[in-house]
């Protein structure tokens, strides 16, 4: 709807890892270049890996739904999945 604000709850699991740094930057891009109010929520422990069912880092969790694991996606990919 216009004019609304749309609020996106999106937590990186394995954020420390390799492709979660950079997925990370990604991400934080996205946030600058959106429209879309973004929360950023990092994690890396265990209890989150085996919550979310991620087996493969990064994992991308969207309002509490896995939408990727194992891959870096590019800030076209993840705003696809945002909209």
């Amino acid at each position: 709807m216009k004019g609304e604000i749309i609020i996106v709850d999106i937590k990186l699991v394995g954020a420390n890892s390799k492709n979660g740094l950079k997925m990370k930057k990604v991400i934080e891009r996205t946030i600058e270049n959106s429209d879309i109010d973004i929360n950023l929520i990092l994690l890396d422990d265990e209890t989150s890996k085996k919550k979310y069912n991620v087996k493969n880092f990064p994992g991308i969790v969207i309002n509490n739904n896995l939408i990727s694991q194992g891959k870096v996606l590019s800030e076209r990919e993840l705003k696809k999945v945002l909209v």
